[in-house]
């Protein structure tokens, strides 16, 4: 594991651990470090932001940050779901509350999903399964361009019939997390 540690804002520290070898390597004068970057043994990024005296996130690809940066290709993971019983929005995904287990027959169903890394041509599907098992609604969403982060959310307004009602994410064909929601 390695990580990238500083106590000062204008030396980074390299740490890999469980080798504890460390390098100095000048920081950019204008950047605090106030997060820890960590990168797991395959390589891969699990804490990607650094931020300027502004607050603004520091991009590592920019500004001779990096000699040569590794490429960023952080397979699509689910990182949250979200389920209401009514029109889904941004700040209800980043701000969830449980999700509900419960809903008037008939009304909006909204769904909402946190997503960590894709890259183009990865692919979300939210499907709505009916009571009667049928599939009542069928979203794919595919990526056009590499996220490091993005939210997604969907709203449908459901059929009067009563019954449970199963909301499935699929991520590239995969089935990743399926709910259920009861329209008594």
């Amino acid at each position: 594991m390695i990580a990238l540690l500083s106590r000062r804002p204008s030396l980074c520290l390299i740490a890999t651990v469980p080798a504890m070898l460390l390098a100095q390597v000048p920081a950019p004068r204008d950047v605090v470090l106030n997060h820890v970057s960590v990168i797991d043994m395959a390589g891969r990024p699990l804490q990607r932001e650094l931020r300027d005296a502004a607050n603004r996130v520091v991009d590592p690809f920019r500004n001779g940050l990096w000699a040569a940066p590794p490429i960023y290709n952080t397979p699509i993971t689910l990182m949250d779901l979200v389920i209401a019983a009514s029109a889904m929005t941004l700040q209800q995904i980043k701000d969830p509350v449980p999700n509900v287990q419960s809903i008037p027959r008939g009304s909006v169903l909204g769904v909402g999903v946190s997503m960590a890394g894709g890259g183009a041509g990865d692919v979300i599907r939210l499907v709505i399964t009916a009571p009667t098992g049928a599939t009542f609604s069928d979203n794919p969403l595919t990526f056009t361009t590499t996220y490091r982060h993005s939210f997604w959310f969907w709203s449908s307004q459901l059929s009067p019939t009563p019954g449970v009602w199963t909301v499935s994410i699929f991520v590239n064909g995969v089935l990743v997390q399926s709910e259920t929601v009861i329209a008594p």
